[in-house]
């Protein structure tokens, strides 16, 4: 199957289980390195919290013997540097809080899924107020997809396109 060109120059919003396949090689992960290499620093936002829940996917993957040791210092590495130099990275503010405590009670979220479309909602409304393009939510989480489409955000699942 062939991999649609990843849209450029885009605003993008990854969750932490989209930014997991920049590091670990599952099915997606070629599609997210693509975005990746093809946006700037700017362009790809997500919310503080996904660098715990990413190291610690990177750290179950090799505590299940799922990649070697070498391989778990290289992606830990190259995420800290990530997440200084790559990603647009957002504090969880009393505002996005307050939109994750509301989601949670509308819609069966986990309490970081609802953080992290918070998070989302919360940049889609920011660039609105800019008037600049609308933000394109990635998940490889079906259910926290379709709820951010029930919340009106363009939405991208790295696992439609596999390797």
């Amino acid at each position: 199957m062939d991999h649609p060109e990843p849209t450029l120059m885009a605003i993008y919003y990854f969750d932490s289980s989209a930014i997991t396949k920049r590091y670990i090689v599952e099915s997606g992960t070629n599609w997210v390195r693509d975005l990746h290499v093809s946006n700037s620093t700017e362009a790809i936002h997500t919310t503080a919290i996904s660098r715990v829940e990413v190291a610690s996917a990177i750290t179950q993957r090799r505590r299940a013997r799922g990649i070697s040791g070498s391989a778990w210092e290289r992606s830990m590495t190259r995420l800290s540097a990530d997440f200084q130099h790559r990603y647009a990275v957002l504090a969880i503010e009393e505002e996005i809080l307050d939109r994750a405590q509301l989601l949670v009670s509308t819609h069966p979220l986990r309490a970081y899924d609802a953080v992290q479309l918070a998070t989302a909602l919360f940049v889609k409304k920011e660039l609105l107020g800019v008037s600049l393009s609308g933000l394109i939510f990635v998940s490889a989480d079906n259910r926290l997809n379709e709820i951010a489409q029930i919340e009106s955000l363009t939405v991208e699942n790295p696992n439609n396109y596999p390797d």
